[in-house]
């Protein structure tokens, strides 16, 4: 199966083996991070995508949940994803923690990300997480886990 993001016009278009499941303008993340966010050791790991409506249910139930077990989860969301680096989110495993890692949104950051908004340059919705998108790794392969750099 093939599962990619795309643009289309000003909406986000998530597509499995070329048939469109869903389009959005806003595109949520919802992730564990590792206890010690400098421990390159550890992945982050990606547990939901999509939409932001239906990835902040899903957090809003399981929180309590993943609380409990002592595991942080936490949701990102943006108007303006690459749609490159979501599918390097959702097609490789361990992606996401390098590029939080490179943005500096690891541990110190508030739990639902969505009300922070930082523009890029020339964007109209930017980011919310109050950090940009310049310099994630092209390709599954360019940043092992365990392996990159801060």
């Amino acid at each position: 199966m093939q599962f990619r993001y795309s643009r289309d016009g000003g909406d986000i278009v998530y597509a499995v083996d070329g048939q469109t499941r869903f389009r959005a303008e806003e595109i949520a993340l919802c992730y564990t991070e590792p206890d010690d966010p400098d421990d390159l050791k550890d992945v982050v790991t990606l547990h939901k995508h999509g939409p932001v409506d239906a990835v902040q249910e899903w957090y809003n139930q399981k929180r309590p949940i993943f609380d409990k077990i002592g595991i942080r989860l936490k949701m990102i969301s943006s108007s303006e994803w690459d749609a490159d680096d979501l599918d390097r989110f959702i097609n490789c495993t361990g992606s996401l923690g390098p590029w939080l890692r490179k943005h500096g949104m690891l541990g110190s950051q508030p739990t639902y990300l969505h009300e922070q908004s930082l523009q890029h340059p020339g964007a109209e919705g930017g980011l919310h997480s109050g950090r940009d998108q310049e310099g994630v790794p092209a390709a599954c392969d360019e940043v092992a886990p365990g392996q990159e750099s801060g």
